[in-house]
């Protein structure tokens, strides 16, 4: 976590350094995840839940900009035979380059950077409950489209991608 945080803290300075930087931006949203878990002889298993991310970030001389984003990837459940389940969350921080498209009726973007994820998984077997936790650095892209509102609120639409890696 510690190399995540002093990542965030360094493209915030980097962001606050830029003589250039003519806008900066921030916001929020949610939507449907998946987590991809084996549910392999499972009796129940649930795969898809909501995440969320909120990110700030700045434009860059030209087209592009510069962002750093905290994440919920959502959780996922599974039960089997036996009262035996398994529950798992990730998490993360990211930060990402940005390149724009402007168009008239407002501008998509393609983003790829590095993401530092966290899944915390709790296994429930025979009454007793054992908990781990797995950290990876991951590639983060994504892309999106937004539509202006008013000259300060945009509506946007977006797909963010990254790997966790599960205990």
């Amino acid at each position: 976590m510690k190399t995540a945080l002093s990542t965030l803290v360094t493209a915030a300075v980097l962001l606050a350094a830029a003589p250039q930087a003519a806008h900066a931006y921030w916001g929020f949203g949610v939507g449907p995840s998946k987590i991809d878990i084996n549910c392999a002889g499972t009796l129940t298993c649930d795969r898809t839940d909501n995440g969320g991310k909120g990110y700030f970030g700045g434009n860059l001389p030209g087209p592009v900009a510069i962002d750093a984003s905290a994440l919920s990837w959502g959780r996922a459940e599974s039960t089997s035979a036996g009262g035996n389940g398994l529950k798992t969350r990730a998490v993360g921080l990211g930060v990402q380059g940005v390149w724009i498209a402007s168009f008239a009726w407002g501008q998509c973007d393609v983003r790829a950077g590095a993401a530092y994820n966290r899944a915390s998984t709790d296994l429930t077997s025979g009454g007793a409950t054992s908990s781990g936790h797995h950290n990876l650095l991951a590639p983060h892209v994504g892309f999106g489209c937004a539509y202006p509102l008013t000259p300060g609120l945009m509506l946007t639409a977006a797909v963010d991608l990254s790997r966790v890696k599960y205990t």
